[in-house]
C-alpha cells in the first residue's frame, strides 16, 4: 500500500474514533453501546464511622428510585471510597421516560457496604447504611448534575 494512503487511512481512522464523543469526557453522560441508556447523574459524599472517621473502601451504589411508582430503571457502582471517605459514583438511567420538563429528578437510595474480611463465612455481611438523595439526571452528551448526598455512617466500623 503506497505511503500517502497509509497515513490517509490512519488519520481516517484516528478521526473516526475520536475524542469528541461524550464517553470520552469523564464528566459527560456516555452512552453504554449496545444498552440504550438515555441519561446519568452523579452522586458525592462522604461515608464515616460512629465517630465521624472517614471509612475507606465501602462500596457504594445508587438504588432505588424511592418512590416505587416511578418508571426508572437506574443502574450504578459499585465505587470504593477513598482513604478520606469521599465518593463519586455515577448511576446510569436504563429506561424508564424521559420527563419533558427539567430538571429530570429523581430520589434515590445511596447505599454504602463494608465488604467482609477476607475469609470470613459464607453469609457474612460487613456495616450498611443508606441515605436519599436528590439525583439529577442529564441526558446523553451533557456534562453530568453531581448532587452532595448526605454523610453515610457505617455503626460498627
Amino acid at each position: 500500500m503506497p505511503r500517502g494512503l497509509c497515513l490517509t487511512s490512519l488519520l481516517a481512522l484516528t478521526l473516526g474514533c475520536g475524542g469528541t464523543e461524550p464517553a470520552d469526557d469523564a464528566s459527560r453522560c456516555g452512552t453504554t453501546g449496545e444498552f440504550a441508556n438515555t441519561g446519568c447523574g452523579d452522586v458525592a459524599g462522604l461515608v464515616t464511622n460512629a465517630d465521624g472517621a472517614a471509612v475507606s473502601g465501602a462500596l457504594v451504589t445508587v438504588q432505588g428510585p424511592v418512590d416505587s411508582a416511578r418508571d426508572i430503571t437506574l443502574v450504578s457502582g459499585p465505587v470504593p471510597s477513598s482513604a478520606a471517605g469521599a465518593y463519586r459514583v455515577r448511576a446510569i438511567r436504563m429506561s424508564g421516560n424521559v420527563p419533558a420538563a427539567v430538571p429530570d429528578t429523581v430520589t434515590v437510595w445511596v447505599r454504602a457496604i463494608v465488604p467482609p474480611p477476607p475469609g470470613s463465612p459464607d453469609g457474612t455481611i460487613g456495616a450498611s447504611d443508606s441515605v436519599q438523595a436528590i439525583l439529577e439526571l442529564r441526558p446523553i452528551g451533557a456534562s453530568a448534575a453531581v448532587v452532595q448526598a448526605a454523610t453515610i455512617l457505617l455503626p460498627g466500623s
